[in-house]
């Protein structure tokens, strides 16, 4: 199927090259230095390199292109305070590992990238390095899934969502406040609705798994741009409906959670119960 935005293959590449010669061969090794930034989340080497490299290749690229990268912040609420939120320009969002866990334990995870221009997302891509797959969408340009065959063939082929009941949907749960890792807190009214609850690991794995299955949705009590931009983007552009916070409004910036849901139906399951809750807020 042809990919009608100018920006995809650039882009693309640059997101192939970082996985292919800095993260994956980190990855492989599995011999590299972790620590905890003063939000208790963890960075490995591999992140702060990607994320040099690809800030590079943009400026080379596009010149006068910013990046907002989450390593570019030692504290996950001091990105609040960039001007780049408000830049009119063209910004790039981008999370070099989602899945930071994930990747030093040798797992699958993602590279996460969306294009803004006019405070307005316009493209996102999200790369898995492990499988040399992708997902892109544009304005002009439904979800994509792509792959690489050897010879470098590209092939990519539209994705939507699939419809599956509410009562065999996962919910994945990320939650930087209470107590459990699987815990929905004072939202426990949700347990009874779906399949099951599981702790979420990477956005981006998650937003492969809803986009290929529909059995997954995404419960997130927190917000930054890298992880909302690219996966909110790539959902709606499947045909998922449009991502929210607890309290059913549109996700911006300026939210303090959302929701990642395959369908309306399971939506609705989760404001049934949050929103009632936050009436006020």
């Amino acid at each position: 199927m042809l990919i009608h935005d100018p920006s995809f293959l650039p882009v693309a590449q640059m997101l192939r090259e970082a996985g292919q010669t800095i993260t994956e061969p980190i990855r492989r090794r599995g011999a590299f230095d972790t620590k905890l930034k003063s939000d208790n989340s963890l960075v490995t080497i591999a992140d702060t390199r990607a994320q040099a490299f690809l800030t590079r290749s943009l400026a080379a690229y596009w010149p006068g292109a910013k990046l907002l990268g989450e390593e570019s912040f030692d504290d996950r609420k001091r990105w609040q305070d960039s001007p780049l939120l408000h830049d009119q320009g063209d910004v790039y969002v981008n999370d070099p590992i989602d899945g930071t866990r994930r990747f030093a334990r040798g797992d699958d995870y993602g590279m996460m990238m969306a294009h803004k221009r006019g405070g307005v997302t316009r493209s996102a891509w999200v790369y898995y390095p492990v499988t040399d797959t992708m997902l892109f969408a544009s304005q002009h340009d439904r979800t994509q899934h792509i792959s690489w065959a050897a010879d470098g063939t590209m092939r990519a082929r539209a994705v939507s969502v699939p419809k599956v009941p509410v009562a065999e949907i996962t919910l994945r749960v990320t939650s930087r406040t209470w107590p459990e890792p699987t815990s929905l807190g004072p939202y426990a009214a949700l347990q009874s609705a779906f399949a099951s609850v599981q702790r979420c690991e990477s956005v981006a794995t998650d937003l492969r798994d809803i986009l290929a299955t529909g059995r997954v949705a995404q419960f997130m009590d927190y917000n930054t741009p890298w992880d909302r931009t690219p996966v909110a983007f790539l959902a709606e552009r499947a045909g998922a409906p449009p991502v929210v916070d607890f309290n059913g409004k549109p996700a911006t910036d300026q939210s303090s959670n959302f929701i990642i849901a395959p369908t309306r139906p399971v939506m609705a399951a989760i404001l049934g119960v949050t929103a009632p809750m936050l009436v006020g807020e």
